[in-house]
């Protein structure tokens, strides 16, 4: 073999070598990262009673009542809470991970949020008596996902895999929905709407002023169009439109609280007071339920209570929302069907 030949053959392995070596160089880079270890090795999420949690706001303790039932005790009152929530949150403080260590600093602790001033701090109580849990939860890390959190007692500020979002605010934690089970429009037999106030599209917001509203709306059983017809009670030559009728329901099943009235009694309200709109819902199966507009939060006129006759709550919303629930007969009517009328 000539020297030249030898030449060309060691480059080519070298040239190879090299290309091997930058590839092992990157993939240790930018590689999957080595994984963390449990941050929380007791935790067993089958096995926890309580989760207590505090922040500078307050504080509330979520406890197990029997296998599948969960309470929310908060400011001496009692609130069911998204089971949910509770599942996610035991799952994910079993699955939670550390991934680096920060500093051990105690004076840089507020940089991350992790001083007893501004962190969440968490304490989960097992059924032997065991805290499995007693972390103070702080800001987010460098990715979407990371959390800095410090152990009680630890002055070791740790970066996390994932964050936990739940604070010690109700709303954290409590079924916002009013219609918590979702409506079928083919299930509906009427929807009823019912006002005392006005309601305006523009800035003016909700009207205090007398403006009736009283509509009830029901399916006829007639197919057109392959749409079932739905037509106002009362008024069967004013066309509906029903994709507008399907919007508004998929409304309700999305129409949550803003945020909850912790202690409805200090605020001066009730479910029974007097409302000033409502919207019913009735089932062909008999079932039925309402939404209530109650009264103006005090010192916001943008804010308004609402609750639900089947719900011990009350909640709070923007008045724009309510806008949208609370409508007459012209947030239903089909305006093409209607101009061809003769």
């Amino acid at each position: 073999m000539d020297y030249q030949r030898k030449l060309m053959i060691s480059s080519s392995i070298l040239g190879g070598l090299i290309v091997l070596f930058l590839i092992g160089s990157i993939i240790g880079a930018v590689g999957v990262a080595p994984e963390g270890k449990i941050l929380f090795p007791e935790f067993k999420g089958g096995s926890v009673v309580s989760i207590k949690v505090t922040d500078k706001n307050g504080s509330l303790t979520v406890s197990k009542e029997s296998d599948e039932t969960w309470r929310i005790h908060y400011n001496e009152n009692t609130f069911e809470p998204n089971q949910l929530t509770v599942g996610m949150l035991i799952k994910n403080l079993s699955d939670l991970r550390q991934t680096n260590e920060i500093t051990a600093n105690p004076e840089a602790w507020s940089n991350f949020n992790v001083d007893e001033t501004d962190a969440v701090r968490y304490v989960v109580t097992e059924a032997d008596g065991t805290v499995s849990v007693d972390a103070y939860f702080g800001k987010r890390g460098p990715t979407s996902f990371s959390q800095y959190v410090r152990c009680a007692g630890s002055d070791t500020v740790l970066q996390t895999d994932y964050n936990i979002e739940q604070t010690a605010a109700l709303k954290d934690w409590v079924e916002l929905r009013l219609f918590p089970d979702t409506i079928k429009i083919e299930e509906v037999s009427e929807i009823s709407i019912q006002s005392r106030v006005a309601f305006f599209q523009g800035d003016s917001g909700i009207d205090a002023k007398p403006n009736t509203i009283a509509l009830t709306i029901i399916p006829t059983g007639d197919i057109v169009d392959e749409k079932p017809v739905w037509q106002i009670k009362g008024y069967a030559n004013i066309p509906l439109s029903y994709d507008k009728i399907v919007s508004y329901i998929n409304m309700l099943n999305g129409f949550a609280g803003r945020d909850i009235v912790a202690d409805p009694q200090s605020a001066d309200i009730s479910p029974d007071d007097r409302p000033l709109g409502s919207v019913t819902i009735r089932l062909k199966n008999g079932a039925a339920d309402t939404l209530f507009l109650l009264t103006a939060v005090p010192g916001d006129d943008q804010l308004y209570y609402v609750t639900n006759q089947n719900r011990k709550y009350v909640y709070v919303q923007e008045d724009w929302t309510i806008r949208n629930l609370i409508k007459g007969a012209e947030g239903f009517v089909d305006e093409a069907a209607l101009l061809l009328q003769p």
